[in-house]
């Protein structure tokens, strides 16, 4: 095994896990809306697109005062992520790196 890969695999095990992202308030009440189906109907096999499609139905058919728990919730999770993110590194650190251009005069590469 040459060195760089052994560096390679080091590095890749040594590193942090990224952050995970912040959820919505939507995701908040679908993840919600889909526990609740679970435990009606804990033998029932369905599609998570129809769940989805029902929840969806709901939450815009409900009213402000009853979205604001999710709303909470969200804000919450908006600041674990960012406690998060200053842990990791800050928001550069999360940042995937550009890809080099290819020089367009270069030589091909033979066959």
């Amino acid at each position: 095994m040459s060195a760089i890969i052994f560096d390679q695999r080091r590095m890749r095990e040594s590193a942090k896990p990224p952050v995970r992202g912040k959820t919505s308030p939507y995701g908040f009440f679908v993840k919600m809306c889909y526990e609740e189906h679970k435990k009606k109907y804990p033998n029932e096999n369905v599609q998570v697109t129809e769940i989805s499609k029902k929840c969806s139905e709901k939450w815009k058919t409900m009213s402000d005062d009853e979205k604001r728990r999710f709303f909470e919730l969200a804000q919450k999770d908006a600041e674990r992520y960012q406690a998060e993110v200053a842990a990791y590194g800050g928001e550069d650190a999360l940042r995937k790196r550009k890809r080099v251009k290819k020089d367009p005069n270069a030589p091909k590469r033979a066959l």
